[in-house]
């Protein structure tokens, strides 16, 4: 007879929704987006704060953007291909983002006009962000078998919080 805990231990992995959960929690890792390191990094580069300000508030605009955009997709083409589509929205974005950032030489600077591609590319990317998003978090509340589902949302909610500060200790 084996005891509670850990019984309960796999059950994260017997999960449908285990590969979406943890693509979720990657996503806590990415620096870039507006957050701190990423607004040092621009001003030290010599963007404006105004600019930088910018951009992200255009960020926002494309994070609701993808929050209207979630449900009508949903009907349209279903969850699973809203997820996709997100995901290769924001995995473009941030392709590009990094196509700038390494465009030139390892040891020059980055110039101004790569970092205008690197923030309209963040930018753009929350859209395909909060897609993704939702998608992920339907699925962890439709497709989790109700008795483990407070268990796993908590555990998803730990994970995404510890790749958060694992992706501020890279930096």
């Amino acid at each position: 007879r084996r005891l509670p805990h850990v019984q309960r231990h796999g059950a994260r992995e017997r999960q449908p929704t285990l590969v979406a959960g943890m693509m979720l929690a990657s996503l806590y890792v990415n620096v870039l987006q507006f957050g701190g390191v990423m607004t040092a990094f621009l001003a030290e580069r010599g963007m404006q704060a105004v600019y930088i300000a910018a951009a992200r508030g255009a960020g926002a605009v494309f994070g609701l953007t993808g929050s209207i955009v979630f449900p009508l997709s949903v009907r349209r083409i279903g969850l699973q291909h809203t997820g996709t589509l997100g995901v290769v929205s924001l995995v473009t974005c941030l392709l590009v983002s990094l196509g700038a950032l390494w465009s030139g030489p390892l040891d020059a600077r980055v110039t101004l006009g790569a970092l205008w591609v690197v923030m309209a590319s963040s930018a753009v990317a929350r859209f395909g962000l909060w897609m993704y998003d939702l998608t992920a978090t339907q699925l962890l509340q439709q497709r989790i078998d109700l008795r483990f589902r407070g268990e796993i949302n908590g555990t998803q909610e730990a994970l995404n919080q510890c790749l958060t500060v694992v992706g501020q200790a890279l930096t």
